[in-house]
């Protein structure tokens, strides 16, 4: 399962958030930009990473629209991501081998910046891996 954020990641965002006088509005609206919800409480640690760096200027800041979907689409969610890390295990996957196919298909690099429907791929394709290693003995 994806890492939640942890207590120092949520300090350092409101933090920054206070430091930088940004509405709480605005906040959340960069939130949902890197997870798609609202709450930093739901964030993963990569989310969570990816925001302290636009917050901090090392990376830019994700576009908003407010209510409206970014990028793609809805990101992944929870489980699908927790269903992805089990299944890379389960097939034999290592974090490298994982990352070098999202990098190669969909240029990111951490499934947690897929969005559901590119989720539901990876999980089938890691699906089809494990079965091609699970070999029946008679």
């Amino acid at each position: 399962m994806a890492k939640g954020i942890t207590k120092a990641q949520k300090t350092k965002i409101w933090t920054m958030r206070h430091k930088l006088e940004m509405p709480e509005k605005d906040l959340r609206d960069l939130v949902e930009c890197v997870s798609y919800q609202r709450s930093t409480r739901e964030l993963t640690r990569s989310q969570a990473k990816r925001l302290i760096d636009a917050l901090e200027g090392k990376k830019p800041m994700p576009k908003t629209s407010g209510n409206k979907k970014c990028r793609f689409g809805k990101r992944a969610t929870l489980l699908q991501l927790s269903l992805i890390e089990e299944l890379k295990q389960e097939a034999g996957w290592d974090d490298e081998h994982l990352r070098n196919f999202l990098l190669k298909y969909y240029k990111i690099s951490t499934p947690d910046e897929l969005d559901t429907e590119r989720a539901w791929f990876v999980f089938k394709m890691l699906k089809r891996e494990k079965a091609k290693g699970i070999h029946v003995i008679s």
